[in-house]
């Protein structure tokens, strides 16, 4: 998951957002 949050927004930690 945690690389996923770096490519595209995950839902968890809305990704680039954060």
């Amino acid at each position: 998951i945690k690389e996923s949050i770096n490519e595209q927004p995950n839902i968890l930690h809305g990704g680039k957002l954060r």
